[in-house]
């Protein structure tokens, strides 16, 4: 998992979960898959059967990196919380801060 940029994510031809809570601005990207899942749906379990599998990567965009260690542990945990058995960890290959200021200035190029 990296640290990445809009046009970065371009590139790697990955999907794209946004965990914002509330979207200010949707992000439409021709040929793209871009997938609204509010992160606080995914720990409640409402909608984390929407995820991608396991096995295949994907890019997540969150509000900031203050939430770093909420979202690290929920996608990068090899043992589950709920049933204490092991498991394999979400392919994340990319997080995009969208408090950035690169992030709108780059969104506006999009």
């Amino acid at each position: 998992m990296k640290w990445t940029s809009l046009t970065e994510w371009l590139s790697m031809e990955v999907p794209l979960i946004d965990l914002r809570e509330e979207v200010e601005s949707t992000i439409c990207v021709k040929d793209r898959i871009v997938v609204h899942l509010p992160f606080s749906s995914l720990l409640s379990g409402e909608r984390s059967c929407e995820l991608p599998p396991r096995h295949k990567p994907f890019a997540i965009l969150v509000a900031d990196d203050n939430e770093k260690e909420d979202w690290k542990s929920f996608f990068l945990a090899t043992v589950s919380k709920a049933t204490q058995q092991s498991r394999k960890p979400w392919k994340v290959v990319a997080v995009i801060v969208a408090n950035d200021e690169l992030f709108w200035s780059q969104r506006k190029g999009i």
